[in-house]
């Protein structure tokens, strides 16, 4: 077992490069930028606008270098024998085509955060972190088949009472859970066929062979129909100098000024990067300055209406319904927003599952525009979504508009599968 290396050159721009969203711009003056023939040039080849060098975007590249952390601590993972979520699924899905492929844990942790997801689907394997006894049956006192070494990876067949069914040389058996680790330990959210609210629950923490919801609420690992993890999250699965095993961490990205490739006319291919102008800042305004603005959207939260989100030429998300803080990543945004709960919100086609600390790009429009070919018979002339919501028990649900006419579409909340739905 080996965790992934910490550092990587990576191509971040998956099989289409979409050209960076120009209304995080929008509105401001920025001298023009340098450009080189190549990331190693010293002295640039010429300068044009950010529009100009917009228009011709090729691919853009970044070095990522992941540290762990842990309270407050900046740790090497060179120090840190660790395991993530990936490393605990049988599939991956690719962010950009969404197909579901094989996972490949010799690969560099960039490169898996930047062009991975887990599938929610996959129940994932054990890792088995101490030696071990296969048992005939689920108990302690069960005779013991066969011993287990640590570092061996099984399929879950069940859970009973505190132990996981596998098969092991040939033979069923039972091994005592604690001894283990699974996806179910990095859950962020989980779906149970014997849910009482019938939804997706927002996950604490697990214990023996069931997961703890924030309502203190107990779903058995056997009932989990859907599963969502904390894909940046990690633990220590070796005994070492620093941590003992079982500590978490934290995987934290420091992100270099990335270097984007255009077609500039006369030049050919070039490189350039962002200005440090670009970097925003974030800005609280009052809930009477944000009255004050052209209000698209507002959305609050079902069991606590203090907390909510805004589109007004920017986004906002507030805690206490007073003060709303401005999500630098929207600058200039008009459009859906959608607040499910503490920790689920969509943002346009961007959802964040940390209580929007950060959004990654969830809705994928060629999957938007398939499905209203399929069902209507006609390609869309525009895709634009003008409303989205979260739909109990677990489907998310957007209102699009095609140019000549309107359409509702959901898909389970953690899949891209858009069907149409009514209105």
């Amino acid at each position: 077992m080996t965790s992934f290396s910490a550092n990587s050159a990576v191509n971040a721009t998956g099989p289409k490069q979409a050209p960076i969203l120009s209304e995080q711009f929008a509105g401001r003056k920025v001298k023009e930028i340098p450009f080189f023939k190549s990331k190693q040039s010293i002295f640039p080849s010429g300068h044009a606008s950010f529009d100009k060098l917009n228009e011709q975007l090729i691919s853009s590249e970044t070095s990522e270098a992941f540290y762990l952390a842990k309270d407050e601590k900046k740790i090497s993972p060179t120090l840190i024998p660790h395991i993530t979520a990936f490393h605990l699924s049988r599939v991956w899905i690719e962010k950009y085509t969404k197909r579901r492929v094989k996972p490949n844990n010799t690969a560099d942790l960039a490169t898996v955060l930047l062009n991975y997801d887990t599938d929610p689907y996959d129940r994932g394997l054990v890792l088995t972190l101490n030696d071990t006894k296969l048992r005939a049956t689920a108990d302690i006192k069960a005779a013991a088949l066969k011993s287990i070494p640590k570092l061996n990876y099984f399929i879950p067949i069940s859970f009973e009472k505190g132990f996981i069914k596998i098969l092991f040389s040939g033979q069923f058996g039972f091994i005592d859970i604690n001894d283990c680790i699974s996806k179910y330990d990095f859950a962020k959210f989980a779906f149970s066929f014997k849910s009482k609210t019938n939804t997706w629950e927002v996950i604490n923490h697990r214990e023996f062979d069931s997961l703890i919801t924030d309502k203190n609420e107990s779903l058995q690992l056997g009932e989990i129909k859907g599963l969502v993890v904390d894909q940046k999250l990690a633990y220590a699965f070796k005994e070492n100098d620093h941590y003992p095993k079982w500590t978490s961490f934290k995987l934290i990205k420091e992100k270099t000024k990335p270097w984007i490739q255009s077609e500039m006319k006369g030049h050919g291919q070039i490189w350039w990067q962002r200005p440090d102008t670009e970097i925003l800042s974030q800005n609280t305004i009052s809930i009477d300055d944000l009255i004050k603005k052209e209000i698209y959207s507002v959305s609050f939260q079902e069991d606590n209406p203090k907390k909510g989100l805004a589109s007004a030429h920017g986004v906002f998300i507030t805690e206490d319904g007073q003060n709303w803080n401005e999500i630098p990543q929207f600058k200039d945004y008009s459009g859906p927003v959608y607040y499910f709960s503490n920790s689920l919100m969509y943002v346009g086609n961007y959802r964040s599952i940390d209580g929007g600390k950060t959004f990654e790009s969830f809705i994928q429009i060629d999957k938007v525009s398939s499905a209203i070919t399929k069902s209507t018979g006609v390609i869309p002339k525009k895709i634009q979504i003008t409303k989205i919501k979260v739909q109990k028990p677990y489907s998310v649900v957007i209102d699009v508009q095609t140019g000549t006419k309107k359409i509702r579409l959901k898909s389970p909340i953690f899949s891209q599968d858009w069907v149409q739905a009514k209105y």
